[in-house]
C-alpha cells in the first residue's frame, strides 16, 4: 500500500504517447495520487520540473522526438533532488535497462502495458525503501 503522505506529492509522467500517459495519470490517481502532470517530451519535463517539486517520476524510456531519452531526463532531474522513480518501457533494450542499473539503481522498471497493480506494488515498494534509507 502506497503512504498516505506520498499520495500528496506531486508526480511527473514522462510519455510520450498521449494515451498511455493519460492512462498512466489515470491510474496513479485511481492509487490515490491528487497531482499528476504529464510531459510528452524532455522539454516539457524540465520546464514542469522547474515549476513542481515532484516526489515521484514516472517515465518512459525511449521517447519519440525528444531531445533526450527518459534515463536522460530521470538523471537530469535526480540530480536536482532524488526521488522515487518508475520507468516504463515496451521496447527497451539491455543497454537501457544496464544503464538504468548505474545511473538510478533504486528505479524500479515495468513492461508495457501498465496495469494499476503492478505500478501501485512498484511504488508502494519503492516508497518503503526511500523510508528505511
Amino acid at each position: 500500500m502506497v503512504p498516505p503522505n506520498i499520495l500528496q506529492v506531486p508526480v511527473l509522467v514522462v510519455e510520450d504517447e498521449v494515451l498511455i500517459g493519460m492512462m498512466v495519470a489515470s491510474i496513479l490517481e485511481s492509487i490515490g495520487f491528487r497531482s499528476v502532470i504529464i510531459a510528452a517530451n524532455s522539454e516539457q519535463a524540465l520546464r514542469a520540473a522547474d515549476a513542481h517539486d515532484f516526489g515521484l517520476l514516472v517515465s518512459d524510456i525511449i521517447l519519440e522526438h525528444s531531445k533526450l531519452n527518459g534515463i536522460d531526463i530521470v538523471v537530469s532531474l535526480l540530480d536536482r533532488k532524488p526521488v522515487p522513480v518508475v520507468f516504463i518501457t515496451a521496447h527497451a533494450g539491455v543497454g537501457d535497462l544496464q544503464r538504468i542499473t548505474v545511473e538510478a539503481p533504486r528505479a524500479a522498471v515495468l513492461r508495457k502495458p501498465v496495469v494499476h497493480r503492478e505500478l501501485n506494488n512498484a511504488i508502494a515498494a519503492l516508497t518503503e525503501t526511500w523510508r528505511t534509507t
